[in-house]
């Protein structure tokens, strides 16, 4: 071997040694970015399915705390956290109508909500809530009212809102 001839890359083992550590280093830094992106979204995907959660129990809360006394205030709370059929249901005159009719107050709690499916824009959410509803003015005392609901939740903007309760029972 003439020391004045040039040694070809692959033959010295220097080289190739440098070749494979700068290949796995090239890899290996792709790939902590690839995690780094999906642990990301998969942050996002956690807080858009707690606001989901979150936006669903709100909603039914603002149902169930209706008071005759502030019965537009009330029903306009209602309609800012839904769309829709649900937003069509609870602005319709014979809601309001009913609540003033029997001057009705009613005040909900929250028990528990958790969510059954989700796809990014659109959610189904199961919520268990109670309220207490008592009359002015009558003589019938107050009435405790179990609510159980799926709720599909659908992302309007950057707001998650309530496009349609169903009362599931018990």
């Amino acid at each position: 071997m003439n020391p004045y001839e040039p040694v070809h890359p692959l033959r010295n083992p220097r080289a190739i040694v440098l070749i494979v550590l700068g290949s796995l280093l090239a890899v290996l830094t792709a790939a902590v970015v690839l995690v780094g992106l999906a642990l990301n979204r998969a942050k996002a995907t956690e807080t858009e399915r707690a606001l989901v959660v979150q936006a669903a129990g709100r909603h039914a809360v603002d149902l169930l705390s209706i008071d005759y006394r502030t019965v537009d205030r009330d029903i306009e709370r209602i309609l800012r956290s839904s769309t829709g059929g649900a937003r069509q249901e609870y602005g319709d005159k014979a809601f309001k109508e009913t609540i003033l009719k029997n001057k009705a107050i009613e005040t909900g709690l929250l028990r528990a909500s958790g969510l059954v499916s989700f796809d990014g824009d659109a959610a189904e959410v199961l919520v268990v809530a109670d309220a207490t509803i008592r009359w002015q003015g009558q003589k019938v005392k107050s009435e405790d009212r179990l609510y159980r609901w799926r709720m599909q939740v659908v992302k309007v903007g950057d707001r998650w809102l309530v496009a349609k309760s169903v009362d599931v029972g018990w």
